[in-house]
């Protein structure tokens, strides 16, 4: 089908970033860890199991954000505290999230120069265009309107993977050529932290290089601190 959606372009200008499973955080992930539904859990995993995603940002804090918000508190728990300590004391209670050392020893920070067409996901033409042709699915999952808050929402992962299935399936006017090489959207943790979402088999990546995690970097330390974790590095 075709779907002129709104578009933009990447010619290894800049770097993506990911963390991911060492020793190479690009490696795509393994069709043995599939779930049940036949995704790998993620936003834009394709739920006929014909593609796998990865997943990258374009700056090193959205990257450490994405793959390290799991570890945040309860806030249940930061309630709890703050009704039996003095405010003042309440932000310095020790009720952080701990990543311990064996998993960030199992992590690599990946960056890559990325080349290819993505579709921007929140654009308005986006969403006015695949309004239409998502109404039915819309319908099974409850979704009222195709809007930035839809595709942004945790659940029901369903709804954004079926989109995702569509603008994977979408093909250029003039020569029937895939259209697009993945989806471009903004991170759940903030709209100033632009993602990727790459296709298998699609775009391009180049300069690869997989990093050791280092805990001085301000942008992990950054990551820290907004999701108030403790990385056991040591």
């Amino acid at each position: 089908m075709t779907c002129d959606l709104a578009e933009i372009v990447l010619a290894g200008e800049s770097y993506l970033y990911r963390v991911g499973r060492a020793p190479d955080p690009w490696a795509l992930p393994d069709w043995a860890h599939v779930q049940p539904d036949g995704t790998f859990g993620s936003r834009w995993d394709d739920p006929g199991s014909t593609y796998r995603v990865l997943y990258a940002s374009s700056r090193r804090l959205g990257a450490y954000l994405e793959s390290m918000a799991w570890a945040r508190p309860d806030p249940a728990v930061d309630l709890d505290v703050r009704a039996v300590v003095d405010e003042d004391e309440a932000d310095n209670f020790p009720t952080a999230g701990v990543i311990d050392r064996a998993w960030l020893d199992k992590r690599r920070l990946g960056r890559s120069r990325g080349n290819g067409t993505f579709a921007v996901g929140g654009h308005s033409a986006t969403l006015s265009r695949l309004r239409g042709a998502m109404s039915g699915e819309m319908a099974r999952f409850g979704i009222r309107d195709l809007d930035g808050a839809a595709i942004r929402s945790t659940a029901p992962r369903g709804f954004t993977q079926a989109l995702s299935r569509l603008i994977y399936s979408c093909r250029r006017a003039d020569d029937a050529t895939p259209a697009y090489d993945g989806i471009q959207y903004l991170s759940k943790y903030g709209d100033d932290l632009e993602c990727w979402a790459l296709f298998e088999g699609r775009g391009e990546l180049t300069d690869t290089e997989s990093l050791v995690l280092d805990p001085k970097d301000p942008e992990l330390v950054e990551a820290e601190r907004l999701l108030r974790i403790v990385l056991e590095f040591s």
